[in-house]
Order: C-alpha cells, then sequence, then structure tokens
C-alpha cells in the first residue's frame, strides 16, 4: 500500500466510533481511543519500543473495514471472535500493522492498555450523567481481576482513580 493510501486508510479509520451499541454522550471515536491509550503507555511505560506504540496505535483500525463486532456477542459465540479477530489481523497487516512483531509481554500491554483507557472514559461518561457506562465499567473491572500480574502501574489507576477535572492552571506552573 503506498503512503498517500495508508494516511487515507488511517485517517478514514480514526472516525470509526467506539461504543456503537451504548448510548453516549458526545463523541468516542477510533481517534480520540487511540490517543488517550498512546499516552497511557506513554507515561505508566515509558520506555516502549516504537513498534508497541504503533501497534498501540492502530489496533483498532481494521474496524474501518470490517465493523466492530460488540463484546457480548463474542463471549456468547467465541468462534465468531476468532473469525473476526482472524479478519481483523489481515486488514491490519495490510495497513502496515501486525502485532506479531511485538513480545507476549508487550501484546499483554496492547490489550491492558486498550480496556484501561476504555475504562477510563467511563467515568468521563458518567461524570457527564450518562450511567449507560456503568455496564462497560462493571464488565470491564471483572476482565481487571482475572488478570494475573497485571503491571502495577495500571492496578494502582484501577484501585485508585477518582474522576475529576484538573483545575484551569497550566501543569507544573
Amino acid at each position: 500500500m503506498d503512503a498517500i493510501k495508508r494516511l487515507r486508510a488511517l485517517r478514514e479509520a480514526g472516525a470509526v466510533k467506539r461504543c456503537h451499541t451504548v448510548p453516549i454522550i458526545g463523541s468516542y471515536d477510533i481517534a480520540q481511543h487511540s490517543f488517550g491509550a498512546v499516552n497511557l503507555l506513554l507515561v505508566l511505560r515509558p520506555r516502549s519500543r516504537l513498534e508497541l506504540v504503533k501497534v498501540l496505535l492502530w489496533h483498532d483500525c481494521a474496524e474501518r473495514w470490517v465493523g466492530d463486532i460488540p463484546a457480548p456477542a463474542k463471549w456468547i459465540v467465541p468462534e465468531l471472535g476468532k473469525l473476526y479477530e482472524l479478519l481483523e489481523r489481515r486488514v491490519l497487516a495490510a495497513i502496515g500493522c501486525s502485532a506479531e512483531q511485538l513480545t507476549a509481554d508487550e501484546a499483554r500491554w496492547v490489550d491492558w492498555i486498550d480496556k484501561l483507557e476504555l475504562w477510563l472514559w467511563t467515568y468521563d461518561q458518567v461524570a457527564l450523567g450518562n450511567r449507560n457506562a456503568l455496564s462497560i465499567r462493571r464488565n470491564l473491572r471483572r476482565y481487571f481481576r482475572r488478570q494475573r500480574r497485571l503491571p502495577r502501574a495500571i492496578q494502582s489507576i484501577i484501585d485508585n482513580y477518582k474522576w475529576r477535572r484538573e483545575n484551569d492552571t497550566i501543569p507544573g506552573f
């Protein structure tokens, strides 16, 4: 894929809506999610390899072409989830995003950060009055409880995070 086609593909993918089966307040798309996820990674694991950053940044881009199957459907029919993941991997490889270059630990970080960013988003939604996000948060809490050897930095956020906006001063001043 040439550079212009790849750039178009990535830009279009960023506009794909997330949580499309849940009523939300405002917008939430792959670009917002990916920006938040990469920021989480760079704060919690600042010495991450560029390959890990790229995979995390582009991990949902296949949804532009194959859509997003809601997680409960994948839980009910695990075979569907496996087929979807195969299709997603093929599309991601075509746009230059292959998780095969990651170590097992890095692949776990992609999964953890992906879920942590969504978990934090639920706090934003609830703070705005959207109680629909609570069921997503409950599912994510169960997911995090099942994880073995969750990094201390991620566990600390899960255990201690309280939603609030930062004050209007510039950080560090």
